[in-house]
């Protein structure tokens, strides 16, 4: 990660994209607890993450490469989604998170079960579950401030 990191040119394969989703969702899982109180942490994500080493099969964890002015930078939230034409189906305590290492930002989105909506956007690429053999980084169009606090659907 620390070419990434620093801006450079990096082919990420299949295995190497599971590691970067399966680090940023443990920080994410992590920083959960840094609020007083924790946000709530399902006991099936830190199972599942520990187990496999990949994030719950729930989450979905976006790369991108960021040109904006906060070289570090972390923001998550605790969510509730509610998925339509499933009776409008619930799935409280989901989390929604966006980091920054220098020039690589990942944004995190987990809930407990079902898929959460998503769209497929230029400036990052889905590497949890994995949506391309492999990622070709850094991404033509980076991702700015503006975009960084967006949603990613």
């Amino acid at each position: 990660m620390e070419p990434m990191i620093r801006g450079q040119k990096v082919v990420l394969s299949a295995e190497a994209q599971r590691a970067v989703a399966a680090w940023a969702s443990l920080k994410v899982l992590v920083a959960r607890y840094a609020h007083n109180p924790p946000e709530p942490v399902e006991g099936a994500w830190i199972d599942h993450l520990y187990r496999n080493h990949r994030p719950p099969p729930s989450w979905l964890v976006w790369i991108a490469t960021y040109s904006g002015g906060e070289p570090i930078y972390y923001e998550g939230r605790d969510i509730t989604v509610e998925f339509q034409g499933l009776g409008h189906e619930q799935t409280p305590h989901g989390v929604l998170a966006t980091m920054v290492v220098g020039r690589l930002a990942l944004k995190v989105l987990g809930v407990r079960a079902g898929t959460p909506p998503y769209r497929r956007h230029d400036a990052i690429i889905r590497i949890g579950p994995l949506s391309d053999l492999y990622v070709y980084w850094p991404m033509e169009a980076p991702l700015d401030d503006e975009g960084l606090v967006r949603p990613p659907w």
